[in-house]
Parts: structure tokens; sequence; C-alpha cells
């Protein structure tokens, strides 16, 4: 169901609720959408790639950290 299809649906009872209605209607949905958590499921493609980022980053510091050490940075 696309939003378009949900405005035609839904117009007419939306637009016969009074101030109040729509007010109470906008606070459930800010606070729902404040309380409600999104948890990230990675795809094995992304965690393959964070795996090569740390790896990465790892050889880079122990890379410079032995370069420190000989005074040859």
């Amino acid at each position: 169901m696309s939003l378009a299809d949900i405005q035609k649906e839904f117009a007419d009872e939306y637009t016969a609720l009074n101030e109040t209605e729509r007010q109470k209607i906008s606070r459930e949905h800010k606070e729902n959408m404040s309380t409600k958590r999104t948890i990230r499921h990675p795809l094995p493609r992304s965690r393959l790639q964070d795996v090569a980022n740390v790896k990465r980053n790892i050889i880079n510091l122990v890379r410079k950290q032995l370069l420190y050490q000989f005074q040859l940075y």
C-alpha cells in the first residue's frame, strides 16, 4: 500500500476529526516514534566489510607504533 493509497483511503476520516483529536493522534504518533527502537540487521557483506576495516585499522595502528618505536616515523 503506497502513501497515496493511504491518503485516499483515510482522507475523509481525517478531515472529520476535530483539532483536539488530530493533536492527540499526532502526539501518540510522536511518542511511538520516540520509544520505537530500530534494530539494524547488517548483511553478511557489511559485516565482512566491518571486519576488513577493523583489520586494516589495527594493522595501521601497529605499523605506526612500530615505526614510532624504531623512530622511523
